[in-house]
């Protein structure tokens, strides 16, 4: 890692059939905490692209808080004219 805490992805999808290419960008950035630790807290922001996204739906903004080995993510994605979804996962581990 060249910045501590930061990760960046990048996915390109190629849909032979359809003849179109969608790809996405994402980072996150640990504020403390990390993979490893027991607990964290993260940011993360993304854009989608491709021939079937709009401008409007292209970026997604989220959070993460992990604690005692569980994991509460929150996201928003504005879905063009259908407005915004924002999802909100909590996940456990045994």
């Amino acid at each position: 890692m060249l910045v501590v805490g930061f990760m960046l992805n990048f996915d390109a999808r190629r849909y032979v059939y359809d003849k179109y290419t969608a790809y996405s960008l994402g980072t996150e950035y640990a504020l403390f905490g990390g993979p490893g630790s027991m607990s964290g807290l993260s940011l993360r922001g993304g854009v989608n692209g491709g021939a079937a996204q709009s401008a409007a739906g292209a970026f997604s903004a989220g959070a993460g808080l992990k604690l005692l080995n569980a994991d509460l993510d929150y996201a928003l994605s504005p879905e063009g004219k259908l407005g915004s979804t924002q999802r909100i996962t909590l996940k456990k581990k045994f």
